[in-house]
């Protein structure tokens, strides 16, 4: 067994998991918030799902990897992959998979989560434009019945006022936060695909043409693969990007660096 090779693969299959499980998290936290007290649990079985269903695709990757002897000088041997697959097809099946195991799936899982938190912004914001309206109507009727009085209309037309200003704050906040959510979507998915594409697009070329490794050098293939599982790397500057304190910071990083250009000239 090529315990180098497991391991190898199991970063690979890794870093496109745990960027699945950030995003389900996500989704989880927004759409269903009365779950927020399990959230710390909840991440810890979604990591060991990530690392275990890692840890199980990688295995077969330490089976094909396997030492052979060159057959006119036995005193050479080399980790290869051929004289295992029986046909073009299995190989091809095996590669299929790694695909849709480590781009496809958790491709469509991260936009499908972020798709679902948008949603969930998009209707609470119409309950709350909904809620405005709905109070305005009420307060009208109230108004036209000649049950009340004029001080007891003057309270309640500043009492609806009031809940107004409110809801129009809520629906702003609403507004931003669906916003902040669709770029942060827009990032992440962009920075998903920017990282794995090029990788996948060499491995696709490779099925159709079978000469790519005549073409690419292993140090063009090893760049292309760290491009890759770095995926990982980015995805906390782009989630800290999108917080309220970077932003304040940059912001006031912004106005230091503009006072500090235009004192200079």
């Amino acid at each position: 067994m090529m315990i180098c090779m497991l391991f190898r693969a199991f970063g690979f299959y890794l870093s496109s998991h745990i960027t699945m499980v950030i995003a389900i998290d996500r989704c989880m936290s927004i759409v269903q918030p009365l779950m927020m007290n399990g959230a710390f649990r909840r991440c810890r079985i979604l990591l060991l799902i990530a690392y275990l269903l890692s840890f199980i695709f990688s295995l077969p990757q330490s089976i094909i990897f396997h030492v052979e002897q060159h057959p006119l000088f036995p005193w050479f041997s080399q980790c290869v992959t051929f004289n295992f697959f029986r046909s073009e097809s299995e190989e091809l099946a095996y590669d299929i998979f790694n695909c849709v195991a480590v781009y496809a799936l958790p491709l469509v899982v991260i936009a499908t989560a972020y798709t679902l938190i948008l949603l969930k912004l998009s209707r609470q914001q119409n309950k709350h434009v909904k809620g405005t309206s709905l109070s305005k109507r009420k307060f009208w009727r109230k108004k036209s019945s000649s049950s009340l009085t004029p001080t007891m209309t003057l309270l309640h037309q500043e009492e609806t006022n009031i809940g107004a200003v409110i809801r129009c704050s809520t629906t702003q906040t609403l507004s931003k936060a669906k916003m902040t959510a669709l770029k942060l979507t827009s990032c992440i998915v962009a920075a998903f695909l920017i990282c794995w594409a090029p990788y996948f697009s060499v491995i696709l070329y490779h099925w159709m043409t079978k000469d790519t490794e005549k073409q690419l050098d292993t140090r063009t293939q090893r760049i292309l693969f760290i491009f890759a599982v770095s995926n990982s790397c980015f995805d906390p500057i782009i989630y800290g990007m999108f917080t309220t304190t970077f932003r304040k910071r940059f912001s006031t990083w912004k106005y230091e660096l503009i006072q500090k250009f235009c004192g200079s000239i």
